[in-house]
């Protein structure tokens, strides 16, 4: 009896797994992401930003839920607005959260985010109704921005729970970039990890700060 319950047991798990793992495969062909924000006007909104996911803009963290952004050199640096909504509205296993990161000229910043078990959108985008500024902190959910650069659209990515290689990579990356907390690292390197190869001709910095959260 009890070898008769563990196999019904073990079989449910495995479908729930197939299931859960058919999902993930299906948002993966399915999700419309953009990896990369910003309009093409406005000295705020045009600014470079991307978030170091696959080219996909879908992405399974690692368990330690570390996430990172590239941000592009400006002379009047912004704070960025994070946001974090469950995929399907209504979903009650996850609340959406909104998050600030400081101002910085061009940077790679990391931050630690805990894996939610439902697939999750990811948007940010830089806080051109403010000026430069700020520490990190966590605001209400309700809390809304009113951007003064209007139009410019975010990056947008979903993170879901089931990785392939792809993710495997950018989870090493973002492992080694996060051992340079404080630091700095080649600035070709980051481009070119992460297929963003045309920016190599505009002006950046050949080393970018680490600023880890």
């Amino acid at each position: 009896m009890k070898s008769l319950f563990l196999s019904a047991a073990l079989a449910l798990a495995f479908q729930c797994s197939f299931a859960h793992a058919q999902t993930d495969l299906n948002l993966r062909n399915s999700f419309p992401g953009r990896r990369v924000g910003g309009a093409t006007r406005g000295e705020c909104s045009a600014r470079f930003l991307a978030h170091l996911v696959p080219a996909s803009s879908v992405f399974a963290p690692a368990s330690s839920g570390v996430l990172g952004l590239l941000m592009g050199p400006s002379a009047s640096p912004r704070s960025v607005l994070l946001e974090f909504r469950p995929h399907h509205e209504g979903d009650t296993a996850s609340t959406p959260v909104k998050q600030s990161l400081p101002a910085s000229d061009a940077a790679v910043m990391l931050f630690m985010r805990p894996p939610s078990k439902v697939p999750t959108v990811w948007e940010s985008s830089y806080d051109c109704g403010t000026v430069s500024g700020g520490t990190a902190t966590s605001v209400a959910p309700d809390e809304l921005y009113i951007p003064a650069e209007a139009g410019a659209p975010p990056a947008v990515s979903l993170l879901i729970t089931d990785g392939v290689q792809d993710d495997r990579r950018v989870q090493d990356l973002l492992t080694r970039f996060r051992q340079s907390c404080g630091g700095q690292i080649s600035t070709q390197d980051v481009l070119v990890a992460f297929d963003l190869k045309k920016q190599l001709s505009q002006v950046w910095p050949e080393r970018l700060p680490v600023r880890c959260f």
